[in-house]
């Protein structure tokens, strides 16, 4: 832990190293789907969403464009 000097806020550096969730919400290919474990989003102290999909994209590379992989319209 950090004690921040600019605004005397504290940053905390970790890393995740277990993780509980329902066998339903794992895809096969390691995905969590957020959408049906229920999750709600947080923006900012006091706003709450829920989040809906809208498709897949290959994972950013600097020396080729992202593509869909799976989009939530077809």
């Amino acid at each position: 832990m950090q004690t921040l000097a600019v605004n005397n806020t504290v940053l905390v550096i970790g890393a995740i190293e277990h993780i509980l969730l329902p066998d339903d919400v794992l895809g096969d290919d390691g995905l969590v789907d957020i959408e049906r474990a229920g999750t709600v989003a947080l923006s900012g102290l006091d706003s709450y969403h829920r989040s809906q999909r809208i498709g897949r994209l290959s994972y950013a590379k600097p020396d080729r464009p992202a593509h869909w992989l799976t989009s939530d319209d077809d």
